[in-house]
C-alpha cells in the first residue's frame, strides 16, 4: 500500500447517519411554507407596522366638553376669571369670548356654572352670577345658530371606534396587496426556473455503468500491484436529496461479514428544489471494533465556512473535494481508499464552488490480513 499522510477519526458509532435537514425546514422550503410566510409577513407589515405606525389614527380638534369633569370645572372658572379681567377694558369682547368658551363646553356649561355657584371658592359671586345670567339669556337665542354653523362633534369613543375600523381596513388591504405581490413573485420565479431547466443541457457523461470508468490500480512500496478484495463506483447527481451508497464487506477467505463502507450527503446549501449538496461523508465500519472511521468531504466554499465546521465537526476530519483525489480510511482490520473519480461544481446563483452537480466515488477495499499475505 502507498504511504498516506492522513489522520483517522472515529465517527459517532452508528452505521447509518440520520438525514441532516429536518422536516420543518423542508416544509418551509416548499410552496405551501413560502405562502404561509408571505401571509404572516403581510399581516405584520400591514396591520402592525403600518396600522400602528405611519397610518396610526390620531385624535385632533376635540372640544372641552370631553374633558374630565374636574378639568371642565377648572376651565369654567378660568372663563369667569378671564371675563372679569377683560370686561373692565373691553366689555363687548369679554362677553363674546366668554360665550364662545362656554359654548365649547356644550350641554355641560350650565352644570359647570351651577357647580361654581354652589362652591365659589375665592371667586367673586357677583362675577359668577353675571356670567351665568349672560349665558342663560343668550342660550335660547343662539342655540339654533350654533347648531347650524358648528360642525357636528364626534366623541372620542366614536373617533376611537372609527380609527380602529380604519386600521383594520388598511391592515387587510396591506395583507391582500402583499399577498398578491408575493404570489406574483412566486409565479415569476417558478416560471424562470422552468425556463432555465428547459434550456439546460446535460453535459455530464452517463456514469450509471461501471465500465464508464477505468478501475484505479494501486501498488505496494515494492511495486507489487494490489488488487482490492472489493471494488465499486457510486455517482451522485443533483436532485438525489437522499443519496447514500453502502456496501457490506465480506471476507474472501471465509465469507465472514467484516463491516460496511459507503458515502452519503450530509449537508446542503441554499433553499428550494432541487437541493444542492455541499458536503459528503465517507465512512468504514469494522465489525471487530466499535465506531465508524469517517471523513467529511466539503466543497471549496463550505470548507472555509465556520458555520459548516460547527455543524459537522463531530462527524470526522474535513477533506477538500478535488477530482482524482484519494481519501484513505483505515480500521483495525480494513483498509479503504475512496477516490474522487470525477466531479463538477454547479453554476446556480450561489457562492462559487459551493455545491456539486455530479460526482463519482470509487471505493477500493482490502482486508488487512490479505495485504500481509501479499
Amino acid at each position: 500500500m502507498p504511504s498516506q499522510n492522513s489522520s483517522f477519526v472515529t465517527g459517532s458509532g452508528e452505521k447509518k447517519q440520520a438525514q441532516n435537514t429536518s422536516n420543518v425546514f423542508t416544509w418551509f422550503n416548499s410552496t405551501q411554507g413560502k405562502m404561509v410566510l408571505l401571509f404572516i409577513a403581510g399581516v405584520l407589515i400591514g396591520l402592525v407596522i403600518l396600522g400602528w405606525g405611519p397610518l396610526k389614527v390620531k385624535y385632533i380638534d376635540t372640544t372641552t366638553e370631553y374633558l374630565r369633569p374636574d378639568l371642565r370645572t377648572d376651565y369654567a372658572r378660568m372663563i369667569i376669571d378671564s371675563y372679569t379681567t377683560t370686561h373692565i377694558t373691553n366689555p363687548q369682547y369679554a362677553e363674546q369670548m366668554a360665550l364662545a368658551r362656554l359654548n365649547s363646553l356644550g350641554d355641560t356649561a350650565s352644570d359647570e356654572l351651577q357647580k361654581i355657584v354652589r362652591d365659589p371658592q375665592i371667586q367673586n359671586m357677583n362675577d359668577i352670577l353675571l356670567i351665568q345670567e349672560l349665558y342663560q339669556s343668550t342660550t335660547n337665542t343662539t342655540s339654533t345658530t350654533t347648531q347650524t354653523t358648528n360642525s357636528p362633534v364626534v366623541s372620542p369613543e366614536e373617533q376611537k371606534q372609527g380609527g380602529f375600523i380604519k386600521s383594520i381596513g388598511l391592515g387587510l388591504l396591506a395583507v391582500v396587496l402583499f399577498g398578491i405581490a408575493g404570489f406574483a413573485g412566486f409565479l415569476v420565479l417558478r416560471q424562470n426556473q422552468s425556463n432555465k431547466k428547459a434550456s439546460l443541457k446535460v453535459t455530464y457523461r452517463d456514469t450509471d455503468e461501471i465500465n464508464n470508468f477505468i478501475q484505479t490500480t494501486y501498488q505496494s512500496k515494492d511495486g507489487v500491484q494490489l488488487t482490492p478484495d472489493q471494488h465499486f463506483f457510486s455517482t451522485y447527481r443533483i436532485g438525489n436529496d437522499l443519496y447514500e451508497k453502502r456496501e457490506s464487506i465480506i471476507s474472501k477467505t471465509n465469507k465472514e461479514y467484516l463491516g460496511e463502507c459507503g458515502v452519503e450527503v450530509v449537508d446542503f446549501i441554499g433553499v428550494g428544489t432541487p437541493k444542492r449538496a455541499s458536503a459528503f461523508e465517507v465512512y468504514v465500519f469494522d465489525s471487530h471494533q466499535p465506531g465508524n472511521t469517517a471523513k467529511v468531504l466539503l466543497c471549496e466554499h463550505a470548507f472555509s465556512d465556520k458555520n459548516v465546521y460547527e455543524r459537522l465537526k463531530h462527524k470526522g476530519e474535513f477533506i477538500l473535494l478535488e477530482s482524482n483525489k484519494d481519501i484513505p480510511l483505515e480500521t483495525e482490520n480494513l483498509q479503504v481508499i475512496v477516490r474522487i473519480k470525477e466531479m463538477h461544481y454547479g453554476t446556480a446563483p450561489l457562492p462559487e464552488n459551493s455545491y456539486v452537480e455530479q460526482i463519482t466515488f470509487e471505493f477500493s477495499v482490502w482486508e488487512k490480513s490479505s495485504l500481509r499475505i501479499q
